[in-house]
């Protein structure tokens, strides 16, 4: 009996899940109206929806379909009958609506600034044109097949969506609808960054402009023409005439260096364009465009150019090949002169030059060239080019500098750590490990950091440099509210570890020092000699090196999109051997002339003071040398001009350093010793220490120059004479009796 009973009980079980299965899957139908009908134009759509039952299906609409979906209904009832391939049916109803118009935009965004009309939403589908707009302030355009343009001519909107309503041919109404914000349209203007003459009328004039993206439009670019309207290409050949042809590539996203060569003296149009469209659906000139006139002077037939490019030559054959890079920032002396340049960010350089001979010499420790008998020389009496084929010296070479803000009580301290690749090798990931003052409060880092402690940050995946790129961070900490702690000085330290074996390590660490303040000027160049100890004195028995910074704050009432800053350094400084340091913001750097640097800090977005006081601050460094041997008594005066946007320069009041042997009496000087009266004035002034005499004294004006200078021989007064001089703010740099130097102002009205 037991062999008989168990089987069947299985049986019935199984039977019994199964039809509680098959009632559970009972088929049913949902329909979903995926399109109302529009007013009157029988263009509504649905879909039926099964579930379960056992497919495949039939269906059966109202309308005498026989598909899952529909299409062409009107207003009304509708329904539909599925059948599975049991013959089980489900019937599902719905009703179709007739309604308006609603059609997201395409796209939209802002038109020209000045133009008849302010802004645009771009609609297709619309085969009932042409449209009528009700909304004020906007009107319809007809693009091409069912496609229209909104084009708006009222007042800007701050909102972020738009609503249009309108009519077509028939009068059926609907909406047009966005999230784009038809705001006031801005575009950035042409930044001509560096112009060169021609030199006896040839062609080897240049013009070095920087490209903004503006972040009101999709593509921005750059057109230079001539008056016949020739548009030029990179190299000065003509690629077009008109708006039709690129001279550049147009940039989506980012900021570019754009230069010309090869152009001969006269007036060009240098044009920034914008447009907002998809770049096959536009030409140039189709957008908006804001123009400046260049001219390219010819400087005669007295001066020489002398242009090329220096690339790393991995075949060894003197010949630049395909993925052979340039080196960008290489630094070429030309003697006699001497004459400095600098390769832009596509390894070229070029400079005018009285016509002669000049011996070149390419300024790096990691690499030489080797396709030109040394010395290098070059005749330069028209155009001559001169290109530099490098052999790497080292495998791999990364650089760390660090430079600060001021320091104040109660304020934030900003520190900038700068790495770069000098070599031609990948770095592989980079991990950087920065101390600092345990007075110091750690905020934030342009780059989270792995891990924190009292007074380490470690960042574990900065991570590869390429050759010849670099990275930054930017670290925040606060300064304690304690006026107790002006005339502190803050160390800090950071040092860049790479992957990959580094060759030299030497400057894989910096350390930079400053001190607590409490007033001070927010446009200022201070030095910091290599001893550390000083600001004023160059120790010529102890120092190698100064380590000058130029700081800035917008003071404004709106934020600055480009500052650019000018340093002519003074015949003291040999710059041959600058290094550049680090930078609170991105920035170009160029060597050119007998010593005038140039940093480009472009679409900086440097906030007003009024609006962001802490990031309103920006500063750059840099690393020279003297020349040698220097005197005793020397006076190294050094200023820098700052333009913000396109305003007249902020001139930083002198930075001053006295050359001294080592006497152990070298202290920092107390100014408050000091008295100069009447000041201001408007003949002489009278000057008085008796703190030790003074040895000598020297009147500066603001751009570094010596008005006058006399030997005291230690006395206590001394009375200058002022008439003669211009009016204006002057310097006054004391060294005493004991060799200490101090300086304060002095204005002649």
């Amino acid at each position: 009996m037991r062999t008989t009973l168990y089987p069947t009980t299985r049986v019935l079980t199984t039977a019994t899940l199964l039809c509680g299965a098959l009632a559970l899957q009972a088929i049913t139908v949902n329909i979903q109206i995926t399109a109302h009908e529009i007013c009157t134009y029988a263009d509504g759509t649905a879909q039926a929806n099964v579930s379960g039952g056992v497919p495949p299906y039939t269906y059966l609409w109202s309308t005498g379909a026989t598909t899952a979906s529909v299409s062409g209904l009107s207003a009304g009832p509708i329904s539909v009958t599925v059948t599975d391939s049991q013959s089980d049916e489900a019937l599902g109803n719905q009703t179709v609506l007739s309604v308006g118009y609603s059609i997201a935009a395409v796209t939209g965004g802002s038109l020209c600034p000045g133009d008849a009309y302010g802004g645009y939403l771009f609609m297709t589908e619309l085969p009932n044109g042409p449209i009528t707009f009700s909304s004020p302030f906007f009107t319809g355009l007809y693009m091409g097949e069912n496609v229209y343009s909104a084009y708006y001519t009222g007042p800007y909107s701050t909102t972020t969506s738009t609503q249009l309503q309108f009519t077509d041919a028939n009068g059926c109404a609907g909406e047009l609808h966005s999230g784009y914000r038809l705001g006031q349209p801005t575009w950035t203007t042409p930044v001509i960054l560096d112009l060169q003459g021609t030199c006896a009328g040839a062609a080897n004039g240049s013009i070095e402009a920087l490209l903004l993206h503006s972040p009101t439009y999709a593509r921005t670019w750059h057109q230079l023409t001539d008056g016949a309207g020739s548009v030029f290409g990179p190299d000065g050949s003509i690629v077009g005439t008109g708006s039709g042809a690129y001279g550049h590539t147009p940039v989506e996203s980012s900021d570019i260096l754009n230069t010309w060569t090869g152009l001969a003296p006269g007036e060009y149009w240098l044009t920034q364009s914008v447009n907002f469209a998809p770049f096959t659906e536009w030409q140039p000139g189709g957008g908006c465009g804001d123009s400046v006139m260049v001219t390219i002077p010819d400087l005669g037939s007295g001066c020489s150019n002398i242009s090329g490019k220096v690339f790393m030559d991995y075949d060894l054959n003197c010949v630049k090949n395909g993925t052979e890079r340039f080196r960008p920032n290489s630094l070429l002396q030309f003697d006699p002169g001497p004459y400095f340049a600098t390769t832009n960010a596509g390894g070229a350089y070029s400079l005018n030059v009285p016509n002669g001979t000049y011996t070149v010499t390419e300024i790096t420790s990691d690499a030489e060239q080797h396709c030109h008998p040394e010395p290098v020389t070059v005749n330069a009496n028209g155009l001559a080019v001169l290109d530099f084929a490098d052999t790497a010296l080292v495998a791999l070479d990364v650089e760390l500098t660090m430079a600060s803000g001021p320091a104040r009580p109660g304020f934030e301290l900003a520190y900038a750590i700068d790495m770069a690749n000098l070599t031609p090798d990948a770095t592989g990931n980079n991990q950087v490990v920065m101390t600092f003052d345990p007075t110091l409060v750690f905020i934030s880092a342009s780059l989270n950091p792995s891990s924190s402690t009292a007074n380490t940050l470690t960042w574990n995946n900065v991570g590869n440099m390429n050759n010849f790129a670099t990275r930054d961070l930017l670290v925040r900490f606060q300064i304690p509210s304690n006026v107790g702690l002006i005339g502190t000085q803050l160390s800090a330290t950071a040092t860049v570890t790479p992957v990959n074996l580094d060759a030299v390590p030497v400057n894989n660490t910096a350390t930079w020092l400053v001190t607590i303040i409490g007033s001070f000027d927010p446009n200022d160049k201070t030095a910091n000699t290599s001893h550390g100890n000083s600001s004023t004195i160059y120790l010529i028995d102890e120092d190698e090196w100064v380590d000058y910074v130029v700081r800035f704050q917008n003071t404004g009432s709106d934020t600055a999109f480009l500052v650019v800053i000018t340093d002519t350094l003074p015949a003291q400084l040999d710059p041959a051997t600058i290094r550049m340091g680090a930078g609170s913001h991105n920035f170009i750097w160029s060597l050119s002339g007998q010593g005038i640097l140039r940093w480009t800090f472009p679409n900086i977005l440097l906030p007003d003071s009024n609006v962001n006081e802490a990031a309103s601050h920006g500063f750059v460094s840099f690393r020279i040398r003297p020349h040698e041997p220097l005197a005793p008594g020397t006076v190294i005066s050094n200023t820098a001009n700052i333009f913000f946007d396109f305003n007249d320069p902020v001139i930083t009041e002198p930075s001053v350093l006295v050359a001294e042997f080592s006497t152990g009496l070298n202290a920092e000087f107390n100014s408050e010793d000091l008295n100069v009266f009447p000041n201001p004035t408007n003949g002489s002034v009278r000057v008085n220490y008796d703190n030790g005499g003074m040895r000598s004294l020297a009147l500066l004006a603001m751009d570094g120059r010596t008005v006058l200078s006399e030997q005291l021989g230690g006395n206590a007064m001394a009375e200058i004479d002022l008439a003669t001089i211009a009016t204006g703010t002057y310097v006054l740099v004391i060294i005493s009796g004991r060799g200490e130097q101090l300086h304060t102002r002095v204005t002649k009205f």
